[in-house]
């Protein structure tokens, strides 16, 4: 009897085991399909949002195509790199060395080097 008794309960106990297991992993599916749902919308809004984008600046594809030309995102990182260099002058403006001035200064576009060397003659 008590052998009998002790597969029963072992057997309970591997049933519990594999509810369990079962529970487990119907919630990490639930969650997986959760979160696919969550990924597939952000793709659709990061979809749209660059749609607008593209219409409101008007890209043309020759832009994409030609290499001479920076592009949107080119162009948005020229900006951020010099704003990122203005808010190190403007940190630091009483120890500005050299080396940093002239490092600016060749990063201007050649308009507003003119700009400088006339003052600079002047």
């Amino acid at each position: 009897m008590n052998k009998l008794l002790s597969i029963v309960a072992a057997d309970k106990s591997t049933t519990y085991q594999t509810r369990w297991t079962i529970r487990q992993t119907m919630k990490e599916q639930t969650s997986l399909a959760q979160h696919t749902s969550i990924v597939e919308k952000f793709v659709d809004i990061v979809t749209y949002m660059h749609q607008l984008i593209s219409e409101a600046f008007r890209v043309r594809k020759e832009t994409t195509e030609n290499p001479r030309e920076l592009g949107v995102a080119g162009l948005s990182l020229e900006y951020a790199n010099l704003i990122n260099q203005i808010d190190n002058i403007a940190a630091r403006l009483a120890s500005l060395p050299p080396n940093v001035r002239d490092t600016l200064y060749h990063g201007l576009p050649p308009a507003v080097k003119e700009v400088f060397d006339f003052r600079g003659q002047g």
